[in-house]
């Protein structure tokens, strides 16, 4: 993750001084494919409002979590493939 967010400068490329940010998303095997971790992701919105926060920025890895950030609206700005 240290490789990913120092070739990805989310700080430059959105014009930002902080961001919220986690560092995995898991939701237990018996629920997956139930929209837990899409909500999960949704439910940083009210959060950064309320800190005045206004991007959000993680690192995943698995295709759930990357299809969860897409249907959650995330954009992606960096893939290694």
């Amino acid at each position: 993750m240290a490789y990913t967010f120092k070739e990805c400068d989310i700080f430059k490329i959105y014009g930002v001084d902080k961001l919220m940010t986690a560092y995995g998303l898991v939701v237990n095997r018996n629920y997956r494919g139930c929209g837990i971790a899409t909500e999960i992701l949704e439910a940083r919105r009210p959060l950064m409002k309320a800190l005045r926060i206004e991007v959000t920025s993680t690192c995943f890895s698995v295709i759930g979590s990357q299809k969860a950030s897409n249907n959650a609206g995330f954009v992606e700005d960096y893939v290694i493939t």
